[in-house]
Order: structure tokens, then sequence, then C-alpha cells
């Protein structure tokens, strides 16, 4: 073979088009590859300098191997950087020196592991690295993990602190043990809120054994109100504001209008009843008694909730960031949205004798509180009034104030229909913890002033219930119409959480026994229990912990604590992104 730059190009790569990994070779293997020996050697060390000085190759000098610029190795770390659509791994090179964009690499399973271990690439999960070998394949690029590393160093926040040996940075983490020591140089001063990372090293003079912590970014100061809500919210990586682009896009939003798809609901005297602090309103309620001479008695209820998917469309720069966020975050002093406040606070806020769009639940229920049917409508609705729970108490203790009078009919109608259905609750016997919530109570520097126990009324219950039926509702829609959706789950307790519950109970002078099946029903006869021995929050609070977490999932477990088969989140797409799913797959299962 004719020894030239373009002969030795094609060694290295291997023949064909220019490859995104290559194997590195060294300078031996390349001249076995072209064939040359004896003088042509010293011919082909200097082609592969020229090689190297012109960058159309590079060499690593620690194995003394060549391969093309911006192909990468064979075998490389590789962190992963997300899961895809199809919930496969997608990685991406912890070096890379190519031009353009970072490529793409697919995570394959490992092929040889232990019997009865999961593969490497099974036990990886998103910011985790591994050695992985790399192969060009039909696919794209595809990696077998042949190590895991761990994880890279993540940024966390904390605050500066003056101590009597200098400045320290102090995570903003609960339960972190430590202090670090601040690199020198750091530009901070005391009560800086920063950003941080932990180096590899530790400085050994002065403060033998201390962590190392090069600051990143300023990010406040704690003199300032809200600093421990500010903390909070960058230690868990919660966006906060929005960008300009966002913000252009939610200002650009129009109320849509009446067309074949969208029914006119405005002549329903939908209400709101809601806390008295709360900013936004997204759902609405109406009842009546059923005058269907074969429904007696019954009832007929519509739940109204703002149609955010009119506005937060698939793809769009507004979806993408909802998307991200997952959900509001509500702390004591702060609302961090899901949505600007364009949407949220605008738009989609069922305010009084306004047009709002809705999708809408119209259900009708027997006078045992059975559900006879429902059906789902995509509406435009006006809110007859704003009422707080007090108030709508007030309302139905008979006692209405000036608000509450002018919806007072549709009132005693929505509280008879709540009675109607708490037959059907009774029957279904749900888990009924009844906890004191609390409310902290600030000042107007964001300081703590107070803490509240929240009146409980028949008010929060009555929407409680109703926004529990129209969830049932709508994932029993979704499934008879074959749509996925995501479920809210809550599974039963497992044996270890019970075994606590059971070891526990003996020492108040109750038992469990972890042989009868656990049910919603015999929680609810150990608290009747507890209550008649004044034990009932210690008691509550005990089953409390040994129930599961309810999560999101695409497969119908149940919902445990609720008591039914079948339960999405449908009501609060303005705050939750599986709500906005749910209302998504019920447009386009019903059209």
């Amino acid at each position: 073979m004719t020894l030239d730059r373009k002969s030795l190009l094609e060694a290295i790569k291997g023949g064909g088009a220019q490859p995104l990994t290559t194997r590195a070779m060294t300078k031996r293997e390349l001249a076995r590859r072209l064939g040359i020996s004896g003088d042509d050697r010293r011919q082909l060390r200097k082609l592969l300098n020229d090689l190297v000085r012109e960058g159309a190759i590079v060499r690593d000098d620690r194995t003394k191997t060549y391969r093309l610029a911006g192909a990468l190795p064979n075998v490389i770390v590789v962190q992963i950087a997300r899961i895809d659509t199809h919930g496969d791994m997608i990685g991406h090179p912890i070096k890379w020196q190519g031009e353009g964009q970072v490529p793409d690499i697919l995570i394959r399973e490992s092929k040889t592991h232990k019997k009865g271990r999961p593969a490497m690439a099974a036990r990886l999960g998103v910011g985790d690295r591994a050695l992985c070998r790399l192969k060009q394949t039909g696919e794209g690029l595809t990696a077998t993990v042949i190590k895991k590393l761990g994880r890279a160093h993540k940024s966390a926040v904390g605050y500066v602190v003056k101590t009597g040996r200098g400045f320290r940075i102090r995570p903003a983490k609960k339960g972190s043990r430590y202090d670090y020591l601040p690199e020198r140089g750091a530009d901070i001063n005391d009560g800086d809120i920063v950003a941080f990372t932990l180096t590899s090293s530790r400085h050994s003079t002065r403060h033998r054994g201390e962590q190392i912590a090069r600051v990143i970014k300023k990010l406040g100061s704690t003199t300032e109100d809200n600093a421990a809500s500010l903390m909070s919210l960058l230690e868990h990586n919660i966006p906060t504001g929005f960008s300009d682009e966002e913000i252009r896009e939610a200002k650009a939003l129009h109320l849509p209008g009446l067309d074949k798809h969208r029914k006119d609901l405005r002549d329903l005297p939908l209400i709101t009843i809601d806390p008295v602090d709360a900013k936004d309103f997204d759902d609405a309620v109406y009842a009546k008694p059923d005058d269907e001479t074969k429904n007696r008695d019954g009832y007929i209820v519509w739940v109204a909730i703002a149609d955010v998917s009119a506005f937060v469309t698939p793809g769009s720069v507004l979806d993408k960031e909802a998307y991200k966020r997952g959900n509001s975050v509500y702390l004591p002093d702060r609302v961090e949205p899901m949505l600007p406040m364009e949407i949220s606070a605008d738009l989609c806020s069922l305010r009084p004798h306004e047009d709002r769009a809705c999708l809408a639940v119209k259900m009708r229920f027997d006078k045992n509180g059975d559900k006879i049917s429902h059906e789902f409508v995509r509406g435009l609705m006006r809110s007859h009034a704003r009422l707080t729970y007090a108030q709508a108490q007030a309302g139905f203790d008979g006692k209405p104030g000036k608000i509450a009078k002018t919806v007072l009919p549709v009132l005693t109608d929505i509280y008879k229909a709540y009675q109607c259905l708490r037959i059907a609750r009774a029957r279904r016997s749900p888990l009924e913890i009844e906890l004191p919530e609390r409310k902290v109570c600030l000042n107007d520097k964001g300081k703590v002033v107070e803490i509240q126990l929240k009146e409980r009324f028949d008010a929060h219950k009555l929407i409680e219930e109703f926004m529990i039926q129209a969830n049932v509702c709508a994932a029993e829609a979704l499934e008879r119409a074959r749509q996925p959706l995501i479920y809210r789950v809550h599974e039963p307790p497992d044996r270890e959480r019970l075994q606590g519950l059971s070891d526990f109970l003996p020492a108040i002078g109750l038992k469990w026994s972890l042989g009868e099946r656990p049910t919603p029903k015999r929680f609810n006869r150990l608290l009747d229990l507890a209550r008649t021995r004044d034990l009932q929050d210690v008691v509550s609070m005990s089953i409390l912990r040994a129930q599961m977490k309810a999560y999101y999932g695409p497969r119908n477990k149940g919902h445990f604590g609720l008591n039914l088969t079948h339960y999405t989140h449908f009501t609060s797409p303005i705050r939750r992104y599986a709500d906005l799913i749910v209302h998504r797959a019920l447009i386009s299962a019903f059209g």
C-alpha cells in the first residue's frame, strides 16, 4: 500500500464514511495495517506528527495511540443525560472535542452479568456515569456498559457563615452535618446564599481533613426577606420565575369563543368555593335535584375545571416549561406556579362574572349517592359567585352573609347533593384519618409570627367529595374509550409498615393483627376505638405513617386510601401537569 496522507487517514478510520467512533491504534498497529516496515516507519512517524499538528487526528500521550479528531474512542466515560420516550437511556460523552452537537449515545444492557443480578444498564439512572464500549450500528451510536462509575459532583445550595476560624459554607439541606471550607480566594461575604460543589481535595494544613467547597454562583443573601424559601427552592432545583419568551407567549393568548366543540354553559349558576387566601380559582361546582321521574330524590352535580389545554398546547414553549416543572410549589410565603400568572391567575382563574373556558363533567347520582351516569363537556362558563369555605359554611348553616345570600338556593342544593353523596361514601368507607391541618402565619417581612390550626368545615368535605367523583369519572371515561392515562395510585400498606404499627399499638393498649387483610374499613374501626380512649391523634399519625406514598403511574392499581378501583387527577391542570395530560386525553377521546 502506498504510504501517504490519504491512506493513513483511511487506515485510522477503518474505511468508509467518517465514523463517530474509532478504535484508537498505536503506531505499530497502523504499520501492520498499512503493511510497511523499515525506512517507511520514519515516513509514518512524520505523517502522524503532521496530522496531529493539523488537528486531523488526536494522539493520546498516556496510551500512545492515535484516533480521528472529533471521533470518540471505542471505550469512553458516558453520563446518562435523559430517558427517551421509548424508555431507553440516552447518554453523552463526558469529554467531547468534535464539531457540532454532542452526539446521543443509546445505552444497551450488558450481555454478560452474574446470574440473578440486574444488567448493568438497569442499575443506572439519570446523572450516573459509566465506562462504556461504543459501537456504530444501524440505530446510531450505542454503548454497552462495562462498569458503573457513580455520579458526577452535583451543585448544592448553602449560605456563608463567619466563624472563629474564618468563613464556612453551611449546606441548606436539612440534616447536613458538616460545614465546608471555601476555596482560597472565593469572593464571598457573611450571609451570602451560594451555589457550590465539593472538590475532590481536602485542606490538609491548618484545617486538616475539611472538605473544600468551590463557589459557583452567588444567589442572594440571608438578610433578605423570604431567604429560607429561596434556599429551599434552589436546593431542590425548582425554577423560579419565567423567561421573557414564556411571558410573551402567555400574554399573546386569548379566550376561545363558542363553536361546535364548545358549549355555552354561562347560564349554569356555577360557583367557586376556595380558601380565603386563594389567588386562583380553577374549579367550580353546581348541583340541582334531578327532574327525571326515574331518578326521584336523586341529584345532578356539575364540576367545571379551567380548560388549561385551550392555552397550553403540546410542544409550545409554555408546555415544555410546565412539563419540566411538573407542578406548582407552595411554601408558607410564596408560590412558584407551574404556569405564568397570565394563565394561572387570569385566563384560567374562574373569577366571578367573567367568561372562562372550561372542561366540565355532568354527573347524575341516585338517592343513595350512587353514580348513574356522567358526561364530559367542553364549554364556556361564568362563575356566579366566589365564596370562601367559611362563607359557604355559613350559608349551609342558615346564616348567609352578603355574598352567600345572592346564591343561597344554589348553596342549599349543593349541600343537599353532598348529603346524598355521603350515603355512598359511608358505604365505601374510605380511610378517615382526621389530623388537624396547620397554617403558618407570616408578617409583611416574611417572618413566622404564629402557627394556627385550620378550621375544618363541611364545605371542605363537600368540595373534596365532588372533586373525587369528578376524578373517578375521568378515569372511567378514559378507560372505556381505551385512551392511555395517568392514574393516581395509592397501594395498600406493605407488611413491613404494618409490622411497625402492630409493634407500636400494644404500648397504648390497642392491637393490630397481621393475619387479617388490611382494608380502609379495618383502619377506620381502629380509629373509632382510639376516639373512645382519647388516642385519636397518636393513632391517626401511626396509621398515616403505615400508609404507602401515593404516586402517578400508567397502570391502574387502585387507590387504597379512597377505597376506589379507578382514580386519576382531573381537577387541577393549573398546578399539576398530570391533570393537563388527562384533560388532553379526554378532549382526544370525545372530540
